[in-house]
């Protein structure tokens, strides 16, 4: 086996170190939903994954709680992606963790 192919199969089955992490939610704009990052994707993205959770569960706290009233800036479904916009599991649990959960998909407009 040659080098260059046998480097290009250990980096399929190496696990990936991240780049940086973003919060990631959905606001409700102009009666639709609408998904949104901070740091901005044109901004520099944060180096640690338990500050970003931390600022995620801030920015939740913040947030107005209600699930049956929606207006508008609403925010819902704040959790933490990676660089490549993965989901990132909550890094005591290792679960997926998501603050104000809520099915957008399905919601009527």
């Amino acid at each position: 086996m040659k080098l260059k192919e046998a480097m290009k199969e250990i980096g399929a089955k190496w696990v990936r170190k991240e780049k940086g992490f973003r919060i990631c939610f959905q606001k409700r704009v102009a009666s639709a939903w609408e998904t949104d990052y901070f740091p901005d994707l044109s901004e520099k993205a944060l180096t640690s994954e338990v500050s970003a959770w931390e600022v995620a569960r801030r920015f939740a706290e913040i947030q107005r709680t209600e699930k049956d009233q929606v207006e508008e800036g609403s925010v819902v479904n704040i959790t933490v992606v990676n660089d490549e916009g993965d989901g990132v599991p909550f890094y005591a649990t290792q679960e997926p963790m998501i603050y104000h959960a809520r099915n957008t998909d399905t919601e009527q407009v």
